[in-house]
């Protein structure tokens, strides 16, 4: 639903259903990229730094990288969460690349 919402440019709609879905499952992962995508959309770029951290912590993928972080504080700086989540994710590059180099290995 809350996907139905975005894609109908309707954030704050999608928001508060995209929310739902994570406070029922603080785990799902479509749910939380989602919900950063509309955070955004919707100007509330911290907001969305947040959820992007969250959407890192419960992917298995990437918690490894997630767990050499200082903790993400909503409350600090924009700027400095800024660059912890940007270094976050230029953290996961590497694993990225193995995956992809691994599939191309395989077929």
């Amino acid at each position: 639903m809350g996907q139905a919402q975005a894609e109908n440019d309707k954030d704050d709609l999608a928001i508060a259903a995209l929310n739902g879905a994570v406070k029922a499952d603080p785990g799902n992962l479509d749910a939380l990229l989602n919900l950063s995508v509309s955070y955004t959309n919707d100007f509330h770029k911290d907001r969305a730094l947040d959820t992007l951290v969250q959407w890192m912590q419960y992917n298995p993928q990437y918690r490894e990288v997630f767990l050499k972080f200082p903790p993400f504080d909503i409350n600090e700086d924009f700027e400095a969460n800024h660059r912890l989540v940007t270094d976050m994710f230029i953290g996961v590059i590497p694993i990225i690349l193995i995956f992809k180099y691994a599939c191309i290995i395989r077929f």
